[in-house]
């Protein structure tokens, strides 16, 4: 029997066009992924929710924090094996070490998104999805917390980072490297990770500035975040 996958869709590059005339890349009055759904239905039962559609620097905390709680009460029915979510790169990490954090279920909860979006040579969103789909599936998956599969690679939330602006190698994990490959005929694991934080956490209001120290910088930035921040 095949498992039960809950493809989440928030919007990034890997849900959107690029504008033949201005080079831009921007969201289309319908999800291009939509075309290619048909691609995963050989290895999962797939449902879908059209969550959102933003660009990833639209991503806020609350956004997460709701995204969380609906990934987690989605994933608390019983039918439902596993959640893969598209998401932009820019925030992509953030959001996966949030959900990383707050989900406390153990089903496979995959994130990845696309580099080059739909209408480019050798975009890879449809591969992204459907090798996300794919380890989502595998009982290796569980208990694992958020994972991150781009470019045949699995990486765990906690350590990932995006390292360059248009690679399609993108995200890497410094110093640890990612704990799966994904090839044509199987999803294999290399690495578990042995520690998980998780925080039961019911509301997001404190503010917290995030400010870039550098050599000879002003003490008037700290001063007027403490004041004004």
């Amino acid at each position: 029997m095949k498992k039960k996958i809950l493809v989440i869709h928030t919007g990034g590059t890997i849900a959107m066009s690029e504008d033949e005339q201005t080079g831009s890349v921007k969201p289309s009055s319908t999800n291009p992924l939509n075309d290619v759904i048909h691609i995963l239905e050989p290895h999962a039962d797939i449902t879908v929710d059209n969550y959102a559609n933003i660009p990833s620097p639209h991503m806020t905390p609350h956004i997460m924090f709701e995204l969380a709680k609906k990934v987690e009460s989605r994933l608390a029915e019983p039918a439902l094996d596993g959640v893969v979510l598209t998401h932009g790169t820019d925030t992509l990490e953030e959001t996966a070490y949030v959900l990383d954090l707050l989900i406390q279920s153990e089903k496979p909860i995959i994130i990845t998104g696309a580099m080059r979006s739909s209408n480019e040579i050798g975009a890879d969103g449809p591969l992204n999805l459907l090798q996300s789909v794919r380890v989502a599936t595998t009982e290796e998956a569980k208990g694992k917390g958020v994972l991150v599969v781009f470019n045949d690679e699995i990486h765990t939330a906690k350590n990932v980072t995006k390292t360059h602006t248009s690679n399609i190698s993108t995200f890497q994990s410094p110093q640890y490297g990612p704990i799966g490959m994904t090839t044509k005929k199987r999803v294999s694991f290399h690495h578990t990770p042995i520690v998980r934080d998780h925080y039961c956490v019911t509301k997001l209001e404190k503010k917290v500035m995030l400010l870039k120290a550098y050599a000879g910088m002003d003490n008037e930035w700290v001063e007027s975040l403490v004041t004004y921040g």
